[in-house]
């Protein structure tokens, strides 16, 4: 097993293992509860899970070795690398389906979806790696990749729910719902909220949206997966180590050769 293999595979079982030990405390503090069987905590208890495996991910899925791309690599590498990243972002998010199971079984869960919510923080993870290839590939933001990328999530997941929160108090509205029909959508390009009014909703919460957050999710991480590749894409030249406006290119280790 060669390098990248043995770092993503680190990833995935850290990915596990804190999973894992979340899962523990769902078991001990919800499943086996002394009072018997209650649905709504067993249903809540699996909401908690969700999000917070769902934080979990979004701090390491940014880690994931696709193998980055350089101006200097040709198109053919370039597509493999954007392949790699939807497969790792997959990789990550389908390892926790075992511990999701379990929660199934441990709290006989009825009527609730949990692909729809691995879909989502799919999409975002691969949205994460495309816009980290991106900084990568500007010479003038590679020293400040970790920090942007710290710096979109900030915005994306905590600030819009300050946001949301400022609204809702602006506007004095009685909020009974995550999917609210007095949110305006653009909110809901954060993922966690979504993920979270999705499982609400499944539990037993009231959904005055329909399927609009869900849709506004999954198409704002398409968008920055989309702009990301095709900036990237502009950013490498038609031909690897060949002419490129008159000049020839070639890779910084070929010039000492």
């Amino acid at each position: 097993m060669n390098r990248i293999s043995n770092r993503n595979l680190l990833l995935i079982l850290t990915y596990l293992l804190i999973s894992s030990s979340a899962l523990i405390g769902y078991i001990f503090m919800v499943a086996y509860r002394a009072h018997g069987y209650d649905p709504q905590i067993y249903n809540k208890g699996y909401l908690y899970f969700i999000i917070f495996q769902f934080m979990i991910f979004t701090m390491l899925v940014p880690l994931w070795d696709y193998g980055q791309i350089t101006r200097y690599d040709s198109k053919g590498k370039f597509f493999r690398g954007y392949i790699s990243m939807l497969v790792g972002s997959s990789l990550l998010s389908l390892a926790s389906i075992p511990l999701i199971l379990i929660i199934f079984m441990a709290g006989q869960l009825n009527g609730v979806n949990f692909v729809l919510p691995l879909i989502i923080q799919i999409c975002w993870g691969t949205a994460l790696l495309s816009l980290k290839q991106y900084l990568n590939m500007k010479d003038k933001m590679r020293n400040f990749t970790s920090f942007t990328l710290i710096l979109f999530i900030f915005i994306v997941l905590i600030l819009t729910l300050v946001f949301l929160y400022l609204y809702a108090q602006y506007g004095s509205l009685v909020v009974t719902t995550v999917y609210d029909n007095d949110f305006p959508n653009i909110f809901f390009i954060n993922p966690l909220l979504t993920i979270t009014g999705l499982l609400y909703t499944q539990i037993g919460g009231t959904n005055y949206l329909g399927e609009a957050p869900i849709i506004t999710s999954i198409l704002f991480s398409l968008f920055i997966t989309i702009a990301s590749f095709t900036l990237t894409i502009k950013s490498i030249p038609s031909k690897a180590g060949g002419i490129k406006h008159g000049k020839t290119s070639s890779r910084p280790d070929a010039e000492e050769a």
